[in-house]
């Protein structure tokens, strides 16, 4: 890769989400990696996965399912948003 003025080069195609993606919220409760609410599964050690749920006999709290459901809400709109263009 070489440097231009702007910073550096990539390849056609790929941009810097491919190199350094953004960091995904919880799966089961919306919330920033490092701030999940979610308890650790006692059978596997896990925290935040969704298997654990349907398997490890774990239970979603009210906490977990206002959290996803705010999240749910604010990407929801975050997306309308750039496909509306403002």
């Amino acid at each position: 890769m070489s440097k231009s003025v702007f910073g550096w080069d990539l390849p056609p195609g790929v941009s810097m989400r491919d190199i350094d993606p953004p960091e995904q919220p919880c799966e089961v409760c919306g919330q920033p990696s490092d701030s999940c609410i979610c308890p650790e599964c006692p059978v596997c050690g896990e925290q935040g996965n969704p298997k654990c749920y349907e398997s490890h006999g774990l239970a979603l709290s009210e906490k977990q399912i206002e959290s996803k459901t705010i999240s749910d809400q604010q990407i929801a709109m975050e997306n309308q948003q750039e496909e509306g263009g403002y």
